[in-house]
């Protein structure tokens, strides 16, 4: 959803995000970005014009894994750098 100041997108059911070599499973994703965007916007194809991410929740049921590392739990959050994401 694209309104105001907030912009994000929500997902869910059995979400699938990649970024790089990471992989986030879970039941629901919300993305965060930083700039605002223009209009209104509700597919996800939308989510490339709303600018750089700024966080990422994941909620239930969450699997992170990136090369071999592997992370489990109820929710996570990651905040991105101006370096990349944290």
């Amino acid at each position: 959803m694209l309104t105001g100041k907030r912009t994000w997108f929500s997902f869910s059911g059995n979400v699938v995000a990649t970024q790089g070599e990471r992989v986030i499973k879970s039941d629901t994703l919300e993305l965060y970005f930083k700039k605002k965007a223009e209009g209104n916007a509700s597919a996800a194809g939308d989510a490339a014009k709303a600018g750089d991410v700024d966080r990422i929740v994941a909620k239930g049921n969450v699997r992170i894994t990136e090369k071999e590392r592997i992370v489990t739990g109820e929710q996570a959050c990651s905040r991105t750098t101006s370096s990349g994401s944290s």
